[in-house]
């Protein structure tokens, strides 16, 4: 799939982001952990998109989870394929399925058409 190669094509510094301060684009995302801050901004930036953290949904408490909002197959697939291979990803759902890259498992997901939902490690 070509849209992997294009969508890695300018990586951060850091794949999991670094310690304290505020993120580069100065936004918080809602009080997530400083490394899924940085690769909200990194994801902002490449893709244009809306990202959202803590607040948003139930499943986001713990500072460890965004998600990329876009009903574009493709974006959300480039979306996805981005922060799995720049940033250390334990799973995503998107387009309804949930993919485990920890453990290397897939299952369903629903309610992730118009999102991609991503938790970092």
């Amino acid at each position: 799939d070509d849209s992997t190669a294009s969508a890695t094509a300018s990586a951060p510094a850091s794949r999991s982001g670094g310690g304290g301060g505020s993120s580069s684009c100065g936004d918080d995302f809602g009080g997530v952990e400083p490394h899924v801050a940085e690769a909200g901004c990194d994801l902002q930036d490449k893709f244009g998109l809306r990202v959202t953290g803590i607040g948003y949904s139930d499943f986001h408490w713990d500072g460890m989870d965004l998600d990329v909002w876009t009903t574009d197959v493709r974006l959300g697939n480039q979306v996805r394929d981005y922060a799995v291979a720049n940033y250390d990803v334990e799973y995503t759902c998107w387009q309804d399925l949930y993919v485990n890259y920890v453990h290397g498992w897939e299952e369903p997901c629903p309610g992730h058409m118009d999102h991609v939902h991503i938790t970092f490690l």
